[in-house]
C-alpha cells in the first residue's frame, strides 16, 4: 500500500502539472490575442514630459499600465522586454510619482523618496534596478559618510541622547540590546527581531503565492506559501508593539520611527508587516541615487 508520504508527492505532482498545463494554455491564448505594433510616436523635446492627445493613442494593446510611478514604469519595460504592446498611462504632466522632486530657494526636495534599502552590490532588488537603468544609475551609501561610519540614521529623543541606527542586521540589534538592557526590553526585543525573521524568510513565498493567476491553487497553496507571512502582515502595528514594548515609550519610539518616516501614518494605522519589513529593507544600510 503507498505511505502517506509517497501520497502527497504524487498529490504535489500533479497539482504542479495541471499548474503548468494551465500557464502554458494562457501564455498560448495571449500569444494569439497580441495586438499589432503601435504608430511611431512622435519626436518630444523632453520625453519625461510627453503628452499624447487622445486620438493620438493606440487602439488596443497587450497591456495597460496606469500610473508611470516607479512600479508602473519598470512594469512596463519588463513587459515591452518581452515583446508585449504596453501602453503607459499617467495623470501628471511628467513621469515618476514619487521619485519627483522640486527646488525651492536653491534647496532640492524630493516628493516621496529621499533613501531607499537593500541596493548593496549583490542584492536582489539593486540587480532589478541595474536591470531596468542599464546600470546607469549610481549610489551614495548613508553609512559610508565619514562623519558617523556605519551609521545611515539619527534618532532625536527629547530628554535621551540621540540613537544612532547602524547598518547591518547585527550591529542594529547589538545597538539596540545595548540602548536597552532592562531585561523586560530584552524580552520585547527577542520577540520583535524573531517577528522580523519570519517577516523576511516568508515574503518571497508570500508574493509568489500572490501572484499565482489559479484562484483555486492559491486557496490549496494557501496554508503553505501565504499563512506564515499573513499572520503577521494582517495585525495591527499599534496593537503588536504595544504588548511588545508598550511599557517603554523610547523603545517604542525606536522600532517605529522608519515606518512613521517612510509611510507617514502612526502605528495604528498600519500593518505590523509593513513594520517589519521595512527594518528588513534597511538592515543593511540605506543609499540615496548619486547620478545617472
Amino acid at each position: 500500500m503507498p505511505t502517506l508520504s509517497s501520497t502527497l508527492s504524487y498529490a504535489t505532482a500533479a497539482l504542479l502539472l495541471l499548474v503548468s498545463l494551465h500557464l502554458l494554455l494562457l501564455r498560448f491564448l495571449a500569444r494569439l490575442r497580441r495586438c499589432a505594433p503601435f504608430p511611431p510616436a512622435a519626436p518630444a523635446r523632453d520625453v519625461l514630459r510627453r503628452g499624447l492627445k487622445k486620438k493620438e493613442c493606440p487602439e488596443h494593446a497587450d497591456v495597460v499600465v496606469v500610473g508611470a510611478g516607479p512600479g508602473g514604469l519598470a512594469a512596463a519595460i519588463f513587459l515591452g522586454r518581452q515583446g508585449k504592446r504596453v501602453l503607459v498611462l499617467e495623470q501628471h504632466d511628467r513621469v515618476g510619482g514619487g521619485l519627483h522632486t522640486f527646488e525651492e530657494e536653491g534647496f532640492e526636495f524630493d516628493t516621496g523618496f529621499h533613501y531607499c534599502g537593500e541596493l548593496n552590490e549583490g542584492k536582489e532588488l539593486r540587480c532589478i534596478v541595474d536591470s531596468v537603468t542599464g546600470g546607469n544609475v549610481q549610489w551614495s551609501h548613508l553609512e559610508d559618510c565619514p562623519v558617523d561610519p556605519g551609521v545611515y540614521d539619527e534618532l532625536q529623543v527629547p530628554g535621551e541622547a540621540p540613537y544612532l541606527v547602524r547598518a547591518g542586521r547585527q550591529a542594529w540589534m547589538e545597538g539596540l540590546r545595548s540602548r536597552f538592557p532592562d531585561e523586560k526590553d530584552q524580552t520585547a526585543l527577542d520577540a520583535y527581531f524573531n517577528d522580523c525573521k519570519t517577516v523576511g524568510e516568508t515574503f518571497l513565498l508570500h508574493a509568489i503565492w500572490r501572484s499565482i493567476p489559479i484562484a483555486w491553487v492559491r486557496r490549496v497553496l494557501r496554508p503553505i506559501m501565504a499563512e506564515p507571512q499573513l499572520k503577521l502582515s494582517t495585525l495591527n502595528a499599534g496593537k503588536r508593539l504595544n504588548e511588545l514594548a508598550g511599557h517603554n515609550p523610547h523603545l517604542m519610539a525606536c522600532l517605529t520611527y522608519l515606518s512613521l518616516g517612510c509611510t507617514g501614518v502612526t502605528p495604528n494605522n498600519i500593518s505590523f508587516g509593513v513594520v517589519t519589513g521595512l527594518h528588513n529593507h534597511f538592515g543593511e544600510g540605506a543609499a540615496y541615487v548619486l547620478c545617472t
